[in-house]
């Protein structure tokens, strides 16, 4: 791990939740489906979402999904500001910039990593990424996410 580098990805937490809860229904439909679902799932320790979901919260303190999801984003993200932001290998990338100039953010990895630029990286780039449905606009659930939303994106690197 010490010559490892590691990317993390923050995004909106109303977003991840949002997402999640559409990806926890979806997991949920096809097992309805597809009996073999949940034992893929499980092969590929696959657990946040769907009929086979292990939670790092007590699914019994809360009322809804969006808060189930809600207190998730809280745990992981208090996770990363107390314990990896003062390592050297460790480098938070906004998703929105990410999506909005997936190229420029690139470019900025393959310094940290000190690597070449890629032509092929670029037209897979220009290829497939395709913006769709993507609002800027952040609105947070409670002044507590926006505490930490505003907190690690002083250490966003894009």
């Amino acid at each position: 791990i010490k010559n490892s580098f590691f990317f993390i990805c923050i995004r909106n937490p109303n977003d991840v939740v949002n997402s999640s809860i559409r990806t926890h229904e979806k997991f949920e439909k096809i097992n309805n489906v597809n009996n073999l679902f949940s034992e893929e799932m499980n092969e590929l320790c696959h657990f946040e979402f769907g009929s086979n979901r292990i939670g790092l919260v007590e699914r019994s303190d809360c009322k809804n999904e969006y808060e189930y999801y809600l207190k998730h984003w809280i745990y992981i993200h208090n996770l990363i500001l107390n314990n990896y932001l003062n390592t050297n290998n460790v480098y938070l990338l906004s998703y929105d910039k990410f999506i909005l100039n997936p190229k420029k953010t690139y470019s900025i990895i393959e310094k940290k990593l000190n690597i070449k630029s890629s032509i092929s990286v670029d037209r897979f780039i220009d290829k497939k990424v395709k913006i769709k449905n993507f609002s800027s606009e952040k609105k947070f659930p409670n002044n507590e996410t926006k505490s930490i939303y505003d907190h690690l994106k002083k250490f966003f690197i894009n």
